[in-house]
């Protein structure tokens, strides 16, 4: 189904997690939207494509004016309505008190979102019920004669070859009703046949349905606790089912998995931290590695880089301009600037899984608070985590994903003293200046999309692919994957959050779970520094 989001800015963190349920579907919402662009006549385009719209009910939505001017041109456009309640302080405006919503203002559970995907299955079918009935009839030669019991038998029989037994049902009561008698066949048998075929596939087609919404849940890191509830009271009622053997992610889950608690609010810094020319993103610049002690000899000293961490090489990025254009509902209000990048080097291709793997198992490596010292949110989280996850997808030359920002930073740090090299995550204009190089391209190869140049959603492969796999898809200064496999963390921050939490941090790229728009060049969304997804890594800037 073809699905539009509407929901107030200060509801898009709960919003994505929604999304993220949504992946078996085409979902479109406004973070594809830039500085300059019509966006009205886009939100337009978007309402006239949908078959569904969801509105996302909070005291902001409901108050939104823009948020109400859509929900008016969807029912003019008589799309099917779903309501979702995501905050219970939400006051109903008079016309949407009759309305039934699905309720998630008690988050995500497996219950929940299992009625959220019913909602979306209902609408799907009701567009289903209206094409056929508006579908032109069949011609009377195509369709049984109801007054020849013997023809309404025989498209019966021909119904139940092809398992349609709702049809062959109808078609044998019409026949039994007519009155019609045979010295060999007993209409009324066969009308029970039917029948019991029919109960039969109904327990059956219901588990198909039920098991598709938990399936979809697995996709994503967030919903992965939800999806293993749900298939363990899925299992309660239908048994064994489990064709894709979704059970193997839940017994990972309960050996490899160890809950992350929320880092504690810490006091802010008495000096105020350097930022970025982007000021409206507040880039945050976080301090430099420590320098390595003298009397300790680098690792790297005796190693050629390529033996110390493989496939590590760096291609070299001029000096340049890059104009970066805020997007709508991301906490950016720049609207769109011209930032000049001094020339840097960047990891040609994203940090792989054996590369981090040395870091985590190294004696000096990822259990060394050195490391970690760089903020004190890294540090509290680092003291209650001090044992890296395990990667989704195994395999030495695949992109490491399942790592956190907090993370990230401290492999940078760790490899930054074995080189003695100033070694970083890349900011947003940096990520921008090696995907796009001179011109405003939309993927690194140019501007139209070719799955056969990158790992998204549309290459149906489903997971991470080799980091050196798509020759093609190279930026101009031969930078690989920098359009799907996984995002990427970066170094600028969203707006200062009020709550004490540590600050956003913003992903580029696109995945293999985004849709080829998401992995444009100038697409970033931001994140909390803490989350870890299988589809998020990382990918380093050097300066000598």
């Amino acid at each position: 189904m073809k699905i539009f989001v509407s929901y107030a800015r200060e509801d898009k963190p709960f919003c994505i997690r929604i999304i993220e349920t949504l992946h078996a579907h085409e979902v479109w919402y406004d973070q594809r939207l830039y500085a300059g662009q019509d966006w009205w006549k886009e939100i337009r385009r978007r309402l006239a494509w949908c078959e569904v719209f969801v509105f996302l009910l909070s005291p902001e939505s409901v108050a939104s004016r823009n948020c109400l001017r859509e929900l008016a041109i969807a029912r003019q456009l008589k799309r099917a309505i779903i309501p979702v309640l995501i905050d219970s302080a939400t006051v109903l405006p008079e016309a949407m008190r009759a309305w039934h919503y699905v309720d998630l203002s008690q988050d995500l559970t497996a219950q929940n979102v299992s009625r959220l995907l019913s909602a979306v299955l209902m609408a799907e079918r009701a567009q289903h019920a209206a094409t056929s009935s508006s579908s032109a009839p069949k011609s009377p030669a195509s369709q049984p004669d109801a007054t020849k019991p013997a023809a309404l038998i025989s498209a019966a029989v021909q119904a139940m070859e092809e398992e349609n037994y709702q049809s062959a049902v109808r078609l044998l009561r019409q026949a039994n009703a007519s009155g019609y008698q045979s010295r060999f066949l007993r209409v009324d048998e066969l009308l029970r046949s039917a029948q019991a075929a029919l109960s039969e596939r109904q327990p059956q087609r219901e588990a198909q349905r039920e098991y598709q919404h938990i399936a979809a849940l697995f996709n994503f890191e967030s919903t992965r606790g939800i999806a293993c509830e749900a298939l363990a009271e899925f299992q309660k009622e239908f048994g064994d089912y489990d064709p894709q053997n979704l059970r193997r992610h839940c017994a990972a889950e309960m050996q490899n998995q160890t809950p992350a608690p929320l880092p504690q609010p810490v006091p802010a810094p008495s000096q105020p931290i350097a930022s970025s020319p982007i000021k409206a993103a507040a880039v945050t610049m976080p301090s430099e590695p420590p320098a390595p002690p003298p009397a300790r000899e680098s690792v790297a000293a005796s190693f050629s880089v390529n033996d110390f961490l493989p496939m590590l090489q760096w291609c070299d990025i001029p000096h340049g301009n890059v104009t970066i254009s805020s997007i709508v509902g991301a906490d950016e209000e720049f609207g769109e600037i011209t930032e000049q990048v001094d020339n840097f080097v960047m990891s040609k291709y994203p940090v792989t899984n054996a590369q981090f793997a040395i870091f985590v198992h190294a004696e000096d490596g990822y259990r060394n608070p050195r490391w970690w010292a760089f903020s004190e949110y890294a540090q509290r989280w680092f003291a209650a985590n001090r044992r890296a996850a395990e990667p989704r997808f195994a395999g030495e030359t695949l992109p490491r994903e399942n790592v956190n920002w907090y993370e990230a930073k401290a492999f940078a740090n760790w490899l930054g003293a074995q080189l003695r090299m100033k070694v970083n995550l890349p900011t947003v204009a940096q990520w921008q200046r090696a995907a796009k190089g001179d011109d405003d391209r939309y993927f690194p190869w140019g501007d139209d999309y070719d799955e056969d140049r990158c790992n998204t959603v549309e290459t149906g492969l489903k997971q991470t692919t080799s980091v050196d796999r798509y020759h093609k898809g190279v930026s101009p200064y031969g930078v690989y994957d920098m359009s799907g496999n996984t995002w990427e963390w970066t170094l600028n921050t969203a707006a200062a959050a009020e709550d004490g939490r540590d600050l956003r941090r913003a992903v580029a790229g696109g995945s293999y779970v985004s849709s080829c728009d998401r992995a444009q060049t100038s697409v970033r969304y931001y994140l909390e520094p803490r989350v870890r997804y299988s589809s998020i890594g990382m990918r380093l800037v050097a300066t000598t």
